[in-house]
């Protein structure tokens, strides 16, 4: 198929993934034309050297790709990852002005001034899990109720390990699960897509891009898919 690399297995066995690449190098003082060939392999680059009429200089230089190798690639994109979200974190927050009115019907609380500081400092690991299994329990069983009332073929909701599923036929599937590590509510909208939630107290979880609360915000969008009179009030009760 052409434009296409399929893997191939060559004469010593690895596994070549693509087609052999050769570069030529500058000439030497006779006019000899030297070439720079390199094949990736599933598990190691292999580099050969050879002049004009395909004869081999030397041996092939072989760069495997090992475990370590890999784990170090994976910590070094986290770490670019975390930095990126960190500095976009404080350029959102220090143009943040005006206080924050307690709206909890709004779906949209705008930023609060304190919401820079409001994150692993103020909610310890423990009120975070609290915070979220209680918000993720509510909902369930309010999603569940919401299924004995609307005839969607599809229609599943499951809560499992902290990750919420909703599945609402052709409209699409909403999850909402835990992040411990950055203290945070997922969800995955098929409407609005991904957003992130911290809590903010006295205003739930928020997030803080937009200032929209969650709550508001499925309850905004299950209102689309099935309109305003079969889905109910999704605000949290206070002691949640």
């Amino acid at each position: 198929m052409a434009g296409r690399f399929l893997p191939t297995i060559c004469s010593h066995g690895r596994r070549r993934l693509g087609l052999p690449r050769c570069v030529p190098l500058p000439r030497d003082a006779a006019g000899t034309q030297f070439f720079r060939t390199e094949e990736n392999f599933k598990s190691c680059t292999v580099v050969r050297f050879s002049d004009e009429r395909g004869a081999q200089l030397r041996g092939e230089v072989v760069t495997p790709l090992g475990v370590d190798q890999i784990d170090i690639i994976r910590e070094r994109r986290r770490q670019s990852h975390e930095l990126k979200h960190s500095r976009f974190r404080t350029r959102l927050f220090s143009s943040a002005s005006a206080p924050l009115s307690p709206q909890p019907t709004s779906s949209v609380v705008g930023p609060a001034p304190d919401a820079a500081k409001a994150g692993h400092g103020e909610l310890s690991e423990n009120e975070f899990h609290r915070r979220a299994d209680e918000a993720l329990h509510w909902l369930h069983e309010k999603l569940d109720a919401l299924g004995d009332e609307v005839d969607i073929e599809g229609f599943d909701s499951d809560l499992s390990q902290g990750v919420l599923t909703l599945r609402l036929g052709r409209h699409g599937i909403f999850v909402i699960n835990k992040q411990a590590p950055n203290r945070q509510i997922w969800l995955s909208s098929p409407q609005s897509g991904p957003a992130r939630f911290d809590w903010l107290p006295g205003h739930g979880w928020v997030y803080r891009r937009t200032g929209t609360e969650l709550m508001s915000l499925l309850q905004e969008e299950l209102r689309a898919c099935l309109g305003d009179g079969v889905v109910p009030s999704l605000t949290l009760p206070p002691h949640i």
